[in-house]
């Protein structure tokens, strides 16, 4: 069975559950892992559903449809609460003051952008930095003058402006000064990683595309250089390799599966 790490608590079922973005990834999981779930647990992944409480879908054992109707009922009479008691909370609660609020705002846009820096998304990261500038220059508060906000802006500003160096520049060196930032060095080191598994994909999808024995060793490597990246945003950074690992591994076993068909047939 190929490793799962899309596990989340689920609301509605109360307990961890796995959760794919479709209904195609769901259908493909119980597809290319049923026998061996059912080998090894005794029982499999038969269906998938919408959890609406997790805005995704999850697979099921249970293949009674019926019954998955009155789950359904369970999950909406459960949400019904919940916004009832959501509502009635959010009448208590009083309006968060204005000065407070946009400071809450600035910071907030500065965590955002820390997470895009980390994904190499500049496009976003400006956005995010666009939207500092104007609570800076527009509100009229003086907390919003103080050195240290003007400080954490420019700082931010100048990450984006190293790592746009590095992004455009193959060739660029990470700047020795910046390297004592610690997202920067984050970044850096994961682009450096990221090429080095760009390069390490291509000669595993040779591999697999070959039916090489090689595959297996290959992959194992291919698989521990992924683990390598590091940050607040290394857990979507690996997502895509590791689909990228899935899809040769699909191509590796049914060429291997024909192969075994044509050696068996007269």
């Amino acid at each position: 069975m190929k490793p799962v790490k899309n596990r989340i608590f689920c609301r509605a079922a109360k307990h961890t559950k796995m959760l794919f973005e479709t209904q195609e990834k769901a259908e493909n999981f119980i597809r290319f892992n049923r026998d061996e779930i059912l080998q090894s647990r005794g029982k499999a992944p038969c269906r998938c559903y919408y959890c609406f409480f997790c805005m995704g879908w999850h697979v099921t054992s249970n293949p009674s449809t019926e019954e998955g109707i009155l789950l359904d009922q369970r999950d909406e009479a459960l949400a019904k609460d919940l916004r009832e008691k959501y509502l009635k909370r959010k009448e208590k609660v009083s309006p968060i003051p204005r000065p407070k609020l946009m400071r809450y705002a600035f910071y907030e846009q500065l965590r955002l952008a820390d997470v895009h820096i980390s994904m190499f998304d500049v496009e976003k990261t400006e956005c995010c930095l666009a939207e500092c500038r104007r609570i800076l220059q527009e509100e009229e508060l003086e907390w919003l003058k103080k050195d240290a906000m003007i400080a954490s802006y420019q700082r931010q500003r100048t990450l984006l402006d190293a790592l746009r160096v590095l992004l455009e520049d193959e060739n660029a060196l990470p700047d020795e000064q910046m390297m004592t930032i610690p997202l920067y060095r984050i970044c850096a080191n994961n682009l450096s990683l990221l090429k080095e598994i760009d390069a390490s994909y291509e000669a595993l999808m040779e591999l697999a595309q070959a039916g090489s024995p090689q595959f297996p060793k290959a992959r194992h490597e291919h698989v521990t250089l992924i683990a390598k990246i590091k940050g607040i945003s290394k857990e979507q950074l690996k997502a895509g390799r590791m689909e990228r690992v899935n899809e040769a591994v699909e191509i590796y076993q049914t060429i291997l599966n024909n192969r075994k068909i044509g050696e068996e047939s007269p």
